[in-house]
């Protein structure tokens, strides 16, 4: 059964607005408890990662970060939107409306600048079904990226997880 991921996503506003200079901030809850921390490497490739259908909410939200690493590293998002559901959307402060649909959600992704050296921390991840909570930190090559950037993720997983 094909696993779907719907997801509400500030990490993209987020990294669009350290790349850009736009300022805008992410919520992250003060505590959150049984926390997990996994790091995707910019030096994986897209086609090296795994894809959906990933049975385990935990380990699609990790995919998903490691593949949204490569993503922005190649500049090529087309990987990222096969997790998800063709009704997804983004909320976004910086793109009224945000996104929904693959297509929007795909042309939402591409405004991203290419970075070198991208990666994703992430902590302090929940899952309480349906939904898994993820804690992040964004990074990148200096010259693209000023520091780093703290935000938070909620999921909402579909069909069956």
């Amino acid at each position: 059964m094909t696993r779907l991921l719907l997801a509400i996503i500030t990490a993209a506003a987020g990294l669009l607005a350290a790349a850009t200079g736009n300022g805008a901030t992410a919520m992250v809850p003060a505590a959150i408890n049984g926390a997990v921390t996994a790091t995707s490497s910019p030096a994986i490739a897209a086609a090296d990662l795994p894809q959906p259908p990933i049975a385990d909410p935990l380990q699609l939200v990790t995919a998903y970060y490691q593949t949204l690493t490569a993503a922005v590293n190649s500049g090529d998002f087309s990987t990222v939107v096969a997790f998800f559901t063709p009704d997804a959307g983004i909320d976004s402060e910086l793109v009224a409306g945000g996104a929904s649909g693959t297509a929007g959600i795909l042309a939402f992704f591409k405004k991203l600048p290419k970075m070198s050296g991208f990666s994703v921390e992430m902590s302090n991840v929940v899952e309480a079904d349906p939904y898994v909570d993820a804690d992040w930190r964004f990074r990148a090559a200096p010259g693209s990226m000023r520091g780093y950037l703290d935000g938070h993720d909620g999921f909402t997983i579909r069909d069956g997880l």
